[in-house]
């Protein structure tokens, strides 16, 4: 097997032309080595001092869920907040046992609302997670999950929530869209929705964008920010916990 390694300094912009799988943390946790796999060029740069020091760090799985936390909070919330794309729902549960650990318990873990069903099994493995003197603590670690571990808003993953929601409330946004967008009709719009949403987990933004031909992180922020202004009350939970956590 060919294995290619690149010696470089903090340097965001090289970290984030890897793929994910090429990107592998090594950190130093209780005296033992912990390894995250496929953690984020801004994760990465953050633990390595290029991110300023927050009151909460809040952790989600892709981008996605971080456009999302980003549009719920307001500009107040957002500068005592650090919102970190961390990569798979086991990356993020090896990432709270380190931070219990490690004593750094100001944080957030927001899964997607697809786990909702495994919170129990979920809060056992962070606990489980934590060996060493750890082991005794099982029952206060996972009191500690409860509060610092919630999930993204519905059942499902993100990109299928908001694309629901956005359907379900197309009056409320569509003209917004029609102009931005420059598309001749809403009965257009809410077909480009439907084949992306028909696209496949996870492909739903990437196929929406390209139909629009136009660059896929601009689609994402604008489509969940006029979501979050048409119908704030979907996104006010995740407000409502960064707000009850930072009190």
């Amino acid at each position: 097997m060919k294995c290619q390694i690149i010696c470089t300094t903090h340097s965001f912009e090289i970290l984030s032309s890897l793929p994910p799988e090429g990107r592998v943390y090594l950190d130093s946790v209780a005296g033992t080595t912990q390894v995250l796999k496929g953690v984020s060029a801004e994760y990465a740069c953050g633990k390595m001092g290029r991110s300023g020091a927050s009151e909460l760090d809040i952790f989600v799985e892709d981008q996605v869920a971080q456009t999302i936390v980003e549009a719920s909070l307001d500009q107040n919330l957002r500068t005592r907040c650090n919102v970190l794309e961390i990569g798979s729902h086991s990356s993020l549960k090896r990432l709270m046992a380190g931070r219990y650990m490690e004593n750094r318990k100001n944080c957030l873990c927001l899964l997607d609302g697809d786990q909702k069903s495994t919170f129990e099994d979920t809060q056992k493995e962070i606990a489980n997670s934590c060996d060493g003197k750890f082991s005794a603590q099982s029952e206060i670690i996972q009191e500690w999950v409860k509060t610092n571990l919630d999930y993204m808003p519905g059942e499902d993953w993100p990109e299928k929530w908001i694309f629901t929601k956005g359907i379900e409330c197309f009056e409320s946004w569509q003209e917004m869209a029609l102009q931005f967008w420059a598309i001749e009709s809403a009965a257009k719009l809410k077909e480009l929705l439907e084949d992306a949403m028909a696209a496949g987990k996870h492909e739903e933004f990437r196929t929406l964008a390209a139909a629009l031909a136009l660059q896929e992180e601009n689609v994402r922020s604008q489509l969940i920010t006029w979501l979050r202004t048409s119908i704030p009350e979907s996104f006010s939970p995740i407000s409502d916990k960064v707000s009850s956590l930072l009190s």
